[in-house]
């Protein structure tokens, strides 16, 4: 008698639900190979060699009280993925305790030379949780900027796979681009101002995008928000 194949769209609907309870915005569920072409050491599989999906959350933005605060170091400490890192600790746990497999809860910090551990963009693009922007972040349709974490896992959860409609360019910013050729990011921060962004829209798409990662880096706090 063999043992009955776990039905894993239940087990998948299960642990997503868990999350979402706890807390996160966004939870979805992508294909580690989708990454294959990322930079070396940036894998899932650099980190975990059994990695079968990858669980994307997001959410976590700072609340109204938060932002109200007259303390800046109030959302200089909230305004980073630890409070998404910690729901994707306990959902590693939960893997790993209660069904058996292997699961890693990606560090959000950085690795040697300020690199982060996993590409957090390409996994998140990869398992819909948002889609590239202008601006830099990965940006979700309903819920804008969200923090990121990435549980690798040897779990083989059906993938959801990236979003068809992406959230960048918004209808505003077309609107906007067509009236004075920048939008309000490329507005504020442009690249060829000795700002860190660029690109055009076309037909209601961004192209030719250009992100000076590096001078944005020193001048806006986002070492521990790996969606960049």
């Amino acid at each position: 008698m063999t043992e009955e194949e776990p039905d894993w769209q239940t087990v998948k609907s299960e642990l997503l639900e868990g999350v979402l309870k706890r807390g996160a915005m966004v939870a979805r569920v992508g294909d580690p190979d989708l990454l294959a072409d990322v930079a070396p050491g940036q894998r899932p599989s650099d980190l975990l060699p059994q990695v079968k999906s990858m669980i994307v959350l997001g959410g976590s933005a700072p609340r109204v009280g938060e932002w109200n605060s007259p303390r800046a170091e109030v959302l200089e400490t909230v305004g980073t993925s630890d409070r998404m890192a910690a729901i994707g600790s306990a959902l590693a746990r939960q893997i790993e305790e209660r069904l058996g497999y292997y699961a890693m809860n990606v560090p959000t910090s950085t690795d040697q030379d300020d690199k982060p551990f996993l590409d957090f963009t390409a996994a998140a693009v990869a398992a819909g949780a948002g889609s590239p922007s202008l601006a830099g972040p990965v940006l979700h349709p309903e819920h804008g900027f969200v923090y990121l974490t990435v549980i690798l896992t040897s779990l083989p959860l059906p993938f959801d796979g990236p979003i068809e409609q992406p959230a960048c360019p918004a209808p505003s910013c077309v609107e906007m681009y067509d009236q004075r050729g920048v939008t309000p990011c490329t507005d504020v921060c442009n690249i060829d101002d000795g700002g860190c962004l660029g690109g055009q829209i076309q037909d209601g798409l961004v192209i030719g995008r250009r992100y000076d990662a590096n001078r944005c880096r020193d001048r806006v706090y986002h070492y521990w928000v790996p969606g960049y």
